[in-house]
């Protein structure tokens, strides 16, 4: 006869305390029965027979929600005892745009991190800003990146999209096919393996200074300053679950050089002065919202670099993106950017923290 119990402190509690409420009734001669898994153990040490009680902790938050009773007790126990980025990494595995499993998660990840919101005065971006319209946009790219970039596809489907009503309008960005091709990196940076986290690094190292680059083109009197110049590699930053899932849904929306946010995007302003954990957890929430990476925030900034030209402006967290500063595993921060000091600054801030100075960008699938 065997009895299982998942683990968290306050079942074993309970268990105890239940265990010790039926053998005072067994010591007593009460003539009780045990209809529950828990009771069989109960039931199995009432009639004097062999059992066995075994404590069984899920180890992922998939296993979490495969249980057939998950509890609140349960999870609060996972998530003491798990990294909170690599739990972040295994709700959005699990959840992001994944109804059914959302559904069964949901009041569990609700919470998490709620009071990660700054306080003070939010920044903003500038006043009346908007993403450019497509050919504009299309232009923009051509002019960095070269003129034989394609676009048929994105000029006729981007213009026919509509943008949410809390987004800055469509976007266009360049697939990263197209930038892995540019920059001759190897390697499929969509795949999940360690040869696409490495064509993925690679493209964010050659790309970061190409936005300076452009920036510096239009404000020649402000400076630019990549602080993870050298601490690019595969080891240092990523994509999160979510962030590859976004990707490759964005690839599929033509057949060229471009992709679109099929329903808008926001640079930060929908989550500004939330932490990068708090904002990947709502985005997992809203059903229909995605994270950008630092390749889509900054292919904004190249093409458009009025929208970071001010103290005042709204810093751009980048909630696709993980990024371990040692290269040691531990990706607790993600990468932005911000101005400060006369100039447009590449960086990384740890994830868990809330800056009335930034905010997530993330965009809309429908």
């Amino acid at each position: 006869m065997s009895a299982t119990n998942t683990g968290a402190l306050e079942q074993r509690e309970q268990f105890l305390r239940t265990f010790d409420q039926a053998h005072q009734r067994v010591l007593k001669g009460d003539n009780v029965r045990f209809d529950t898994e828990l009771g069989k153990a109960l039931q199995a040490y009432k009639d004097g027979l062999p059992f066995q009680v075994t404590w069984l902790t899920p180890e992922s938050f998939g296993q979490f929600l495969l249980l057939e009773t998950p509890e609140q007790g349960l999870f609060n126990q996972l998530a003491s005892e798990t990294q909170f980025y690599n739990l972040l990494d295994q709700i959005e595995s699990t959840c992001f745009l994944n109804p059914a499993n959302l559904a069964i998660a949901r009041p569990f990840i609700a919470g998490l991190y709620e009071s990660e919101i700054s306080t003070e005065k939010h920044f903003t971006p500038p006043a009346n800003w908007k993403y450019l319209p497509v050919e504009e946009a299309v232009v923009a790219y051509r002019k960095i990146f070269g003129s034989s970039l394609k676009a048929d596809a994105v000029l006729k489907l981007a213009k026919e999209a509509k943008a949410g009503q809390d987004t800055e309008g469509i976007p266009v960005w360049l697939k990263l096919s197209s930038l892995a091709r540019m920059f001759e990196v190897k390697g499929d940076p969509l795949a999940v393996t360690d040869e696409g986290r490495e064509a993925y690094a690679a493209i964010v190292d050659r790309f970061v200074p190409e936005v300076g680059k452009a920036y510096r083109k239009v404000f020649s009197k402000h400076g630019f300053k990549n602080w993870r110049e050298g601490q690019l590699s595969a080891n240092h930053v990523i994509l999160t679950p979510a962030g590859i899932v976004t990707w490759q849904k964005l690839h599929e929306t033509t057949d060229d050089d471009f992709c679109f946010a099929p329903a808008g995007a926001n640079t930060g302003s929908n989550y500004s002065g939330h932490s990068v954990r708090l904002s990947r957890i709502k985005i997992v929430l809203a059903e229909n919202k995605f994270p950008q990476d630092c390749i889509m925030t900054g292919g904004t900034i190249a093409t458009q670099p009025e929208r970071m030209s001010k103290f005042e402006h709204l810093g751009m967290d980048c909630p696709a993106n993980s990024y371990s500063p040692d290269a040691g595993g531990k990706f607790g921060y993600s990468l932005d950017w911000g101005w400060n000091g006369g100039e447009l600054r590449f960086d990384r801030y740890w994830a868990n923290d809330a800056d009335r100075y930034f905010g997530s960008a993330s965009g809309r699938f429908a």
